[in-house]
């Protein structure tokens, strides 16, 4: 479901929809939130990609190299009274996983490493998976 600012009657009715659906009884559970913005697959996929590349070229592990992007430039969580970098999988705002996106930017130039090829590549794999959905 696609979601989009709407006014209260709409949402009203909508809910009321889906709880049409419904017909046997089944006990539900609503919850309405405020919306934020969240970080996209697309976003999480572009970061691992960078990971990958980062760890090839620089002959180490993507899971040393991902802890280390997340410890200088990632958020902070509270864990038994220390600040911890946040889990990945946890940074659900846009902005989070640009900071880790960015910060692969910067741990490759601070390497000498060239991007151009990596996002060449991303752009790439994008034109693929379209032209798959498109087949469907």
């Amino acid at each position: 479901m696609k979601w989009e600012k709407i006014d209260k009657d709409q949402v009203l009715w909508t809910v009321g929809e889906v709880l049409r659906e419904y017909k046997d009884g089944a006990l539900l559970t609503v919850e309405v939130k405020r919306w934020k913005p969240i970080r996209t697959l697309t976003q999480n996929a572009f970061f691992h990609l960078l990971l990958g590349h980062l760890a090839h070229e620089m002959d180490m592990d993507a899971g040393l190299i991902k802890d280390g992007i997340k410890e200088k430039y990632g958020f902070r969580v509270s864990m038994f009274g220390r600040l911890v970098p946040k889990p990945s999988h946890l940074c659900d705002r846009i902005e989070e996983m640009s900071a880790l996106i960015e910060g692969c930017f910067r741990e490759a130039g601070e390497q000498g490493l060239d991007m151009r090829d990596w996002i060449r590549r991303w752009e790439q794999i994008r034109k693929e998976r379209a032209n798959e959905r498109d087949k469907v």
